[in-house]
């Protein structure tokens, strides 16, 4: 409980400290406006009022080591709804995003990490030691709800 008691008290203080423009370690406070390095983004609060009570909800639904389709989804619309709320970015490319110089995207780094996470996959593990063991009757427990 404690322990408990210590996270919700960081929790408020972030959230306080994030509310009132102290966001440096030092309490400094964000820089100015006219410096070109602050982007000023600031997250929706509908999207984080959203992801928090999925987040409960989710948490909520957990209960018993076992794993329901409403807390699943709850957890999803959580995840969705957190990245949602500090995007700030356009969702469509505008002309101007595709006539700037090429940059290496998140879909750049799947693209090539893909290929070699998977390569060889029906030749891996050539040999089975305890641990895999321990991980593949993780995974029958996982589909089998617990």
């Amino acid at each position: 409980m404690f322990g408990l008691f210590l996270y919700a008290l960081a929790a408020a203080v972030g959230f306080w400290a994030f509310w009132r423009g102290r966001v440096g370690p030092d309490g400094s406070g964000p820089p100015p406006r006219a410096d070109p390095k602050w982007t000023g983004r600031v997250p929706r609060f509908s999207w984080l009022v959203l992801s928090l009570g999925r987040t409960v909800l989710a948490f909520a639904d957990a209960g018993g080591n076992q794993f329901r389709l409403p807390g699943l989804v709850a957890w999803a619309v959580a995840v969705v709804a957190w990245f949602a709320a500090w995007w700030n970015e356009p969702i469509r490319p505008s002309l101007d995003s595709v006539r700037r110089p090429f940059h290496v995207g998140w879909w750049h780094l799947l693209a090539i990490g893909v290929p070699f996470r998977y390569w060889d996959l029906d030749g891996l593990p050539h040999d089975v030691n305890s641990d895999h063991v321990e991980k593949l009757l993780d995974v029958r427990d996982v589909l089998a709800g617990d």
